[in-house]
This record gives C-alpha cells, structure tokens and sequence, in this order.
C-alpha cells in the first residue's frame, strides 16, 4: 500500500499478519500498518447470525476512498471478476501476494454467537 493505515476495532475480533508478523486485535484496539508493507486482515464469521466486525481505517494520505468505491462497482456486479479487481488495484498501488498461511492463534475462541 502506498499509504500508511490505521486500524481502529470498534467491534469483534480480527487477526491481522503485518510484515509476516500475525497478532489478534479486539474492540478497542488499534492497529497500525505503515506504507508499503505487507497485510492481510482475517475476520471471524462463524453463523450469519452474528454481528458484524466493525473497523474504522484511518488513512494517510487519504485516497483510498477512491479505490473503495471503484471496487464495490466490480463486487457488485461480479466478485469473481479478479481481473477487474487486479487492474483497479495495482491502479491504487494495491498488489495481490496470493493467499496467507494464518496460524491459528486463538483470536476468537471466547465469541459468543
């Protein structure tokens, strides 16, 4: 990412790996991220009962709000369109590093559902 972001967990719990680094953050954490480093985020949904995780991400300088809004065109119409979703990224600086090996790290044995 060409920006630095900063995660703020209003509710739930997630698990983030940073620069190869994996750690959980719950509500009230904050989480930051800086530029060109690489991310992912894991959100636990067991039931569709549940609640919604709830992240606000601070971003500095601002921008990817453009980016957010190009690719909740694409998802609308067709999720699987990775191509669509790959040029809008690397557009943004965005690259796709494939898939992340998570490590179970406990992070939502104590949700209540």
């Amino acid at each position: 990412m060409k920006d630095d972001e900063l995660f703020y967990i209003i509710d739930g719990n997630v698990q983030f790996i940073v620069n190869g680094s994996q750690f959980c953050a719950s509500a009230g954490d904050y989480v930051y991220v800086p530029r060109f480093v690489s991310q992912g985020i894991r959100v636990y949904n067991p039931t569709n009962s549940m609640k919604p995780v709830k992240i606000q991400i601070m971003l500095f300088p601002s921008g990817l709000d453009n980016f957010l809004d190009e690719i909740a065109l694409i998802y609308n119409q067709d999720r699987t369109n990775s191509t669509a979703i790959n040029i809008i990224s690397r557009k943004y600086g965005i690259v796709d590093l494939g898939p992340v090996q998570w490590k179970d790290l406990h992070c939502f044995e104590n949700i209540s559902i």
